[in-house]
């Protein structure tokens, strides 16, 4: 496999999950009185398709690339290794769980709506 196929794969990986948040997000916005899906499930599915994009774009520059095989992969793997799976493992936690947000009654000052 070459780091092009790599980025390829990988791309194509990250747009099958934002297809799969897509069909969550949608779930969600069919059973939510207010017709939102949650903030969590909102980013989840942008962030899948906006690395997609990013992962094309890495593909495409590690097609042309003029420098050794070395350099390549390692200018493939590094975002694609920091984007994916680094940040699955939380997906999967609040796919299963859901979040744990606070919300205060009187919603104000500058740390409303943290995350705890």
């Amino acid at each position: 496999m070459t780091p092009p196929d790599f980025a390829l794969l990988n791309s194509g990986l990250f747009l099958l999950f934002g297809m799969i948040t897509g069909t969550w997000k949608h779930q969600k916005i069919l059973h939510s009185p207010q017709r939102r899906a949650p903030v969590y499930v909102d980013i989840a599915h942008r962030a899948s398709l906006m690395y997609s994009f990013a992962t094309l774009v890495i593909w495409k520059l590690a097609e042309t690339a003029p420098f050794p095989v070395a350099i390549t992969w390692y200018a493939v793997v590094a975002p694609v290794a920091f984007s994916g799976p680094l940040r699955a493992p939380t997906r999967i936690w609040v796919w299963s769980t859901g979040p744990k947000i606070n919300f205060p009654a009187e919603a104000s000052g500058r740390f409303s709506g943290c995350i705890y």
